[in-house]
Formats: structure tokens, sequence, C-alpha cells
């Protein structure tokens, strides 16, 4: 019987507001070898200390994080004006993993193309115009 490793942490990141009150959200469920590093930009974060009030201003965005290390779950919700030290490093790890698994999502998609236009395509009498 085979098991699978559930992911043991995870942190989502929620941006709501703003200008046009557009919502963003970035997720990250990290590998094993990178766990200890978010492990330490989680435990950084003043989770007991997020102080509830306004967002600073109109047209300011609120940032929900949620985060996950095993069984411990944390939450808070940071004004725009409060998101700095180790809140900013989280939400920027979270937002550059995103990142990282979209280009990995995109070289792949590109590299289906290529196989479908490349050696597949050539003989068929397909044409391309420069």
């Amino acid at each position: 019987m085979e098991q699978t490793e559930q992911p043991i942490i995870s942190v989502t990141v929620v941006r709501t507001g703003g200008f046009a009150g557009i919502r963003r959200q970035w997720r990250a469920q990290p590998p094993e070898p990178e766990r200890p590093r978010w492990v330490m930009l989680i435990r950084q974060c003043p989770w007991e200390a997020v102080e509830h009030g306004d967002s600073g201003g109109a047209d300011r965005f609120v940032w929900h994080i949620e985060a996950h290390l095993g069984d411990d779950d944390h939450r808070a919700e940071v004004p725009e004006t409060r998101l700095h030290g180790p809140w900013r490093d989280l939400v920027a790890e979270v937002q550059s993993f995103e990142a990282g698994r979209e280009d990995e999502r995109e070289g792949a998609n590109e590299a289906e193309v290529e196989g479908a236009n490349g050696a597949e395509g050539e003989g068929r009498g397909l044409r391309t115009e420069r």
C-alpha cells in the first residue's frame, strides 16, 4: 500500500481592497527541502500581536494571511500600512513561490506547443510565413 505524503506546510495570502477592489490570491506548499526556511518565516511573524483596525485609508489593501504548520494554524488580517518586517518577508516568499510555479507551468506549455509544431508538423505541408 503506497502512502502519499501530505504537505505539512501551506501558506495562503489574499490581498483585498485597493482602488478597484480586486482580490488576488497566492499560495505556497513548499517541498520537503525548503520547509525549515518556511517554518522560520512563519514563526517570525507576530501572529498574536496583530492589531485589528482600519486599513489605513481609502483604497488601501488588506492582506489576509493563513499559515498551516502541521496541526498549528495561524490567521491574520494585516492592513497595508502594517505590512512590513516578517509579514512582508512571508508575503514576498509566497508570491515568489507561486511566480516560480507559474514559470514552470509556462515552460511546460511552451514545450508542448513546440512539440506540436516541431517534428510532427514537418513534412505535412505546413508553412509559416515570416
